[in-house]
């Protein structure tokens, strides 16, 4: 029994001793040194054993490890710059340092075409004034222009490389510049109105009867010496409608509506909502004036002012004896001939996209209507494209952002815009279209 006990704690013991020299033997340090072909030390390389990462090189281009002596392994070295590395090492008994050299990566780019963006060509207005509105004359351009220290505002016709040829100081403070449908140009103030006429370079102002010009301003869309279009159109009413009037026999026809649908019955339904008391009233207020209890409804409700209420829209122009009808209510294109006879319906949800714009901009010398979108406040033209559809092409994007009363004349872009360094001043700019 003792002698079983003895062999026993014997054969233990060299168990512990050999299991415990076993245990050291285990561990064998690795340093791997990584360069590149010209010698240079790699940092922040990875190093992966059996796709785990087990450490990234120093700023020294170093990475020590910890391995099991007497295995064999496969370190793969792997860093962005540089093609993959993959090192083998067997059987190692003792701390080892191996060399790694890594080879550049040679990264094959894309073919690309870089096309620098070309800014406005033309600028008018600089730090002595602003530039408050224009308009076209041919191959002229009238600015109305504001100075910025005394207020004073002038009135200048400009060649199209916004040189001034004549300018006249103005009295008083107008609202803006108004062509109208027959080609003639306004001055127009708060309470009156001027015609501009030029002969050669010389410009003159002709008072006019302000009631007239809002007539003109306002419903008169087209003119010529046989048809008048008009328009009866108001922001308070979600309904509107343009006539076609023969000159020989005074004739008015209706052309088209343009209505939205569910903002009309909202419209109608003010009235049915007031009071007994209320309604009275305004039955009362119909029989006095002649206006339609619901038009007085609206108007007591402040139905137009409500913040999901939205102008209703529908641009016209006329192109080529025909008249054109934008009509977003109904997500429709009216194309009508000379006297008024529908010629064609066509059905277009461009601007139902996200940032499109319920505008429509006209290019009469070369027959081209653009749409518009904005992001970020940069403005962008879609050339729309009539044929059995309507479709809209990606033109250009305007280089300032934040434009208004934008034009298109013969292929080239005009807007107002304020310039980055300068908030208070408003400058014309003019650029070609991509």
């Amino acid at each position: 029994m003792r002698i079983f006990i003895k062999h026993s704690a014997i054969i233990v013991a060299v168990f512990l001793v050999v299991s415990t020299a076993k245990t050291k033997a285990q561990n064998c340090n690795i340093t791997l040194k990584i360069t590149n072909e010209n010698q240079q030390v790699v940092d922040k390389a990875t190093i992966l054993l059996r796709n785990q990462l087990v450490q990234t090189s120093d700023i020294n281009g170093e990475a020590h490890l910890k391995l099991e002596c007497g295995s064999y392994i496969v370190l793969k070295i792997s860093h962005v710059a540089y093609l993959d590395e993959s090192i083998r090492i067997a059987e190692f008994k003792k701390d080892t340092t191996i060399l790694v050299k890594l080879r550049a990566r040679v990264m094959q780019l894309p073919l690309t075409e870089i096309v620098a963006k070309i800014g406005p060509d033309t600028i008018i207005g600089n730090n002595k004034y602003y530039v408050e509105d224009y308009l076209f004359e041919g191959h002229y351009i009238y600015t109305l222009k504001r100075l910025r220290k005394s207020q004073q505002y002038f009135l200048a016709l400009c060649d199209h490389r916004g040189n001034d040829i004549k300018s006249f100081r103005l009295d008083g403070k107008p609202k803006q510049l108004f062509k109208d449908a027959l080609g003639a140009n306004y001055l127009v103030y708060e309470n009156k109105a001027f015609e501009i006429t030029r002969h050669d370079t010389m410009l003159q102002q002709r008072v006019l009867d302000f009631s007239d010009f809002v007539w003109l301003y306002k419903f008169i869309n087209q003119a010529d010496e046989q048809h008048i279009t008009m328009n009866n159109h108001t922001y308070h009413k979600p309904w509107f409608e343009y006539y076609l009037i023969d000159r020989n026999i005074m004739q008015n026809d209706t052309m088209h509506q343009v209505r939205h649908d569910f903002y009309y019955e909202q419209y109608h339904s003010e009235f049915r909502f007031l009071s007994s008391r209320e309604r009275h009233a305004l039955r009362r207020m119909e029989y006095e004036t002649g206006i339609s209890k619901y038009d007085l409804a609206a108007q007591y409700t402040g139905f137009s002012s409500n913040i999901w209420y939205k102008e209703v829209k529908a641009p016209y122009f006329y192109n080529n004896g025909k008249h054109y009808i934008f009509d977003f209510a109904k997500d429709s294109l009216l194309i009508f001939h000379k006297n008024g006879e529908k010629a064609q319906s066509i059905h277009f949800t461009f601007h139902h996209l996200d940032g499109f714009k319920e505008e429509i901009i006209f290019d009469e010398w070369q027959n081209t209507f653009y749409a518009l979108s904005m992001k970020n406040g940069t403005r962008s033209l879609h050339k729309i494209n009539i044929d059995e559809n309507v479709s809209t092409s990606y033109v250009s994007k305007l280089s300032m952002r934040y434009p208004s009363n934008i034009k298109v004349q013969n292929g080239k872009v005009w807007y107002l815009s304020r310039p980055y360094e300068s908030w208070q001043s408003t400058y014309l700019y003019a650029e070609g279209l991509e």
